[in-house]
């Protein structure tokens, strides 16, 4: 953030930080930041090139896996956070739906 600007000007109606100024900060933080993984939880700290990793070990270990024949367990893809927090909304959501009865 510049000089000159702090937070609490926002509260403090002195007209020194508008809302749409604080979204313009808010927006402007550098991915992971902390206001990052709050928002977007462990998938906050991936960037597009460790995605993009993941995806090439994935293939190769399949790929490997094919010419040996299938032979022995096929290879687990690696776990992106993005998984897991997957899996724990829809247990969530399974979970109100019988607190519900409607499963």
């Amino acid at each position: 953030m510049r000089a000159g600007y702090d937070l609490l000007d926002y509260w403090r109606c002195n007209g020194k930080l508008s809302a749409r100024r604080l979204l313009l900060f808010i927006e402007q933080l550098p991915p992971g930041s902390a206001v990052d993984r709050s928002i977007r939880g462990q998938c906050a700290t991936w960037t597009i090139g460790d995605y993009l990793l993941a995806r090439a070990v994935d293939a190769l270990e399949a790929a490997n896996w094919q010419r040996g024949g299938g032979k022995g367990s096929r290879p687990k893809p690696v776990q992106r956070p993005e998984s897991r927090i997957d899996r724990q909304r829809k247990t969530e959501y399974v979970a109100r739906l019988r607190a519900l009865n409607l499963i």
